[in-house]
């Protein structure tokens, strides 16, 4: 049975220091027109559910308010669940990691990748999914759907769910502090709808996001506006990690969806700075470079399935850096989908505890990929084609999907980690196709790594490390 995060911390948080990192929730007009007051379960900060009704202009977001039923849930929607209680829940978890596998195996398997690191965040993807699928219809929706997991309604009750269950540990976009990383940990998602002047979407759509997610819709007046409500937004959201949107407003679209996940947790048991020493790291195509390596030996979670060996180590927050050392002659992407699930199981025979002597290098990287090519293998098609039925979302037809991404920043420290990802669609009228044993870990060769919460099993951040150091120190 999946656990929740108040269950499964409650000895963690003892030994810690508690701060306060609850949204704000002050009252007030301004605070029911602010584009990044939402909390991770969906909630504007009145607490009641946005109408989805779209400003004329500028670039404030959508007004509060909306027909109420007497228990306080907008007229039409369904209560929200505890995770305990969210019957797709399972499926979902199981659809959301088993496409980070799939998108950065895709990815990496592209000729035209650029080496073979990348980050996914498949709770980002997923949920910018289920916002297309909740105005999808015919096969646009059943092929996202299978991909997702389940009936729309059944994974938005499901990431609704697991939102509320991290909002401990959300803050306001504007207190966003990655430095020094926070002891208590820290996870930040939010999403919006961007509108073209004069666009109005389907107001069921509206209602079903802003209810599920807090998605809150922005009107701009021009693509100037557009642009900057974009790129500022993308900002503000991941700390700074991401500076821009992928988006060019420039190509017209008529809405952008955008999503984005951030995650900043200290280790429970740092890394001592002083034991960190410039190691040899063997990359793929056989050079070896010297990198920033972090040394601990401690007890800590061991895993072995089938020949790849790693560890658990936990962070603040309820939360865990899985990091895998794919069996020798085997690369990070031969991890399995299978495997990644045996891994990532708290019951496991594959785990035991353990004193490691391990040797991790010090990680920043920066990864963008496109949504078209990389969910093909996924079986999401339509959406990406020039006529997918987008009915639910915009009255009428011609409509189709221009461009596609996910950008993402993964930073590994003896501090921490923290990791954001942004997950950006477009729409315009028209279609251009986006193109207690001891162990010795020593990581010194491609690996692959997770962020995870340990209480549901969410995979929060999936990543293939090629090449650890920053892009400007990597090979050309």
């Amino acid at each position: 049975m999946t656990m929740t995060r108040r269950a499964r911390t409650t000895a963690a948080l003892a030994a810690l220091p508690l701060l306060a990192l609850a949204a704000c929730t002050s009252g007030g007009e301004d605070d029911a027109t602010d584009p990044t007051s939402q909390g991770p379960g969906g909630e504007t900060p009145s607490g009641e559910a946005p109408s989805g009704e779209t400003p004329s202009g500028g670039s404030g977001s959508s007004a509060a308010g909306g027909v109420l039923t007497p228990d306080g849930q907008p007229d039409g929607q369904p209560q929200p669940v505890a995770v305990e209680d969210a019957g797709g829940l399972d499926a979902y978890l199981a659809a959301n990691s088993d496409l980070a596998v799939e998108v950065a195996s895709s990815v990496v398997g592209d000729p035209e990748a650029d080496g073979g690191t990348i980050v996914v965040s498949p709770a980002s993807l997923t949920t910018a999914l289920a916002i297309m699928a909740a105005g999808s219809g015919g096969t646009t929706l059943s092929e996202i759907e299978d991909a997702i997991g389940g009936e729309t309604d059944s994974v938005l009750e499901a990431i609704q769910a697991l939102r509320a269950d991290l909002e401990d540990l959300d803050v306001d976009p504007e207190d966003i502090v990655l430095d020094p990383i926070p002891e208590t940990g820290l996870v930040h998602m939010a999403n919006q709808v961007v509108l073209a002047d004069g666009v109005q979407p389907e107001q069921e759509w509206l209602d079903t996001i802003a209810y599920r997610l807090g998605a809150q819709a922005v009107s701009t007046g021009s693509v100037e506006e557009m642009q900057d409500v974009l790129d500022s937004w993308v900002d503000l959201n991941t700390g700074g990690l991401i500076p821009e949107s992928g988006i060019d407003a420039s190509t017209d679209p008529v809405l952008v969806v955008q999503d984005a996940v951030l995650v900043a947790s200290a280790w429970l048991s740092s890394f001592a700075e002083d034991a960190t020493t410039d190691d040899d790291f063997h990359l793929a195509d056989g050079e070896t470079v010297q990198v920033p390596t972090m040394h601990d030996e401690s007890p800590m979670t061991y895993i072995e399935v089938d020949g790849h060996r790693g560890v658990e180590l936990d962070l603040a927050g309820g939360l865990a850096l899985q990091v895998v050392l794919p069996a020798e002659g085997s690369a990070p992407v031969d991890i399995t989908a299978e495997q990644w699930a045996e891994i990532g199981a708290q019951d496991s025979d594959a785990r035991e505890a353990a004193t490691v002597d391990l040797a991790l290098p010090r990680v920043d990287v920066e990864t963008e990929f496109g949504l078209a090519g990389a969910l093909e293998s996924s079986g999401v098609v339509d959406l990406f084609g020039p006529a997918p039925d987008l009915s639910g979302m915009l009255a009428g037809s011609g409509y189709a999907v221009d461009q596609a991404l996910q950008q993402a920043r993964l930073q590994i420290s003896e501090e921490g980690v923290v990791a954001a990802a942004v997950t950006e669609i477009a729409v315009t009228e028209s279609a251009v196709q986006p193109p207690e044993r001891v162990e010795e870990l020593t990581v010194d060769r491609p690996f692959a790594v997770r962020i995870v919460d340990t209480g549901t099993d969410w995979v929060l951040f999936h990543g293939l490390i090629d090449d650890p150091r920053p892009d400007e120190d990597g090979a050309e």
